[in-house]
């Protein structure tokens, strides 16, 4: 018997974003509203673009043109062809068949529909072991687990991605399994990988050692860790300790800085910082130790100890733009890397720090 044409479709759509969100039961109705476009070389595509239907590249390879003087090539097999081809429009780009294309159209209300489906489904816990059951609040059920990648989609570091970034470290994450008391990362050591929980529960612990307590922070599927020490390029500051079986998604931290840290960490100079920041609006921060500040200082800067960041983060102004002083080395890095997770205009200045 041949395969289906729904059945084809299906695993085709597994290939996008965000149609590979969408559960698999639901799949087929998604076929029913989607369509396979013959597109000739030379055609423009999209040039009445609206949101009432999302178009990817399944065949062929595409020309997409920022301005007249240049251009670049997308070809079915590149990893930033697995977003909606309405991205590019969104940008002010062209694009046009550069050769015979097969174009996927699926209608975007369905497509919304269907996520919203898939995320309101009721979750059941269930316990995972007698020996943890003294953690049993914090116990993932196997929905859950199957839903990693939604839940780490609606984090902080994943909202403030570029959707084609986001797939890029989606397809970077190897994954590997760990057991039930396995120190993932070890406090005071270096950072050498990104990790994304897709499976299981984790402990954060200000120390290393295996025992656990009650009062530790739980992590489950969809939490990530090991980001600040790739990002400052040093030591963890707290070990993270499997509490349960599990599987990890897992990034070297070559590639963590490839993708995620050229995205979120914008370095801006002094130049810069006078033409394009309104000053009314800008806040210079000093994230050293109070000995370290008083020491000696910019003029215009003021102290807020990098320690102390993340506890005034709530009263921090989101209409304004927060600039770290290049004195604060790798900490004005990894203090502007927790403003930009959480949706601040920040940068470090980029005078004289070199990581």
């Amino acid at each position: 018997m041949g395969i289906s044409i729904n059945d084809s479709r299906c695993d085709l759509f597994k290939r996008f974003y965000p149609l590979n969100l969408i559960e698999e039961e639901y799949l087929p109705q998604l076929a029913g509203k989607s369509s396979i476009v013959l597109v000739e070389a030379g055609t423009s595509l999209l040039n009445n673009a609206n949101t009432l239907r999302l178009h990817y590249l399944v065949e062929g390879d595409i020309e997409i043109r920022p301005s007249f003087c240049s251009d670049e090539q997308l070809t079915d097999n590149q990893g930033s062809s697995d977003i909606p081809l309405e991205e590019y429009i969104k940008s002010g780009k062209t694009i046009t068949a550069a050769t015979d294309c097969q174009i996927l159209s699926v209608k975007a209300d369905f497509v919304d529909e269907l996520l919203t489906r898939c995320h309101s489904k009721g979750y059941k816990l269930v316990c995972e072991t007698e020996q943890h059951s003294n953690i049993a609040d914090q116990m993932v059920c196997r929905k859950y687990k199957q839903n990693w990648l939604e839940t780490f989609l609606l984090s902080s570091l994943a909202t403030q991605l570029h959707i084609s970034k986001l797939q890029e470290l989606i397809r970077a994450l190897t994954e590997i399994d760990v057991k039930a008391g396995e120190v993932l990362t070890k406090c005071q050591t270096p950072g050498e990988y990104f990790y994304v929980i897709k499976e299981g529960i984790a402990a954060i612990a200000a120390e290393n050692n295996r025992e656990l307590h009650q009062e530790w922070i739980k992590l489950g599927a969809g939490d990530y860790f090991g980001d600040e020490a790739l990002v400052a390029n040093t030591m963890h500051n707290v070990s993270v300790i499997m509490v349960t079986d599990g599987v990890l998604g897992r990034m070297p931290g070559d590639l963590f800085n490839e993708i995620l840290k050229s995205s979120l960490l914008v370095p801006m100079f002094d130049e810069d910082i006078l033409l394009s920041v309104d000053q009314s609006r800008c806040c210079c921060l000093d994230v050293r130790n109070t000995v370290e500040y008083r020491h000696g200082h910019k003029k215009e800067s003021e102290h807020l100890p990098i320690d102390f960041i993340r506890e005034n983060i709530a009263r921090m102004d989101p209409d304004m733009t927060y600039l770290f002083t290049a004195e604060g080395g790798r900490r004005s890095v990894l203090a502007t890397f927790i403003l930009r997770q959480a949706g601040f205009e920040a940068y470090y200045s980029g005078n004289s720090i070199s990581m």
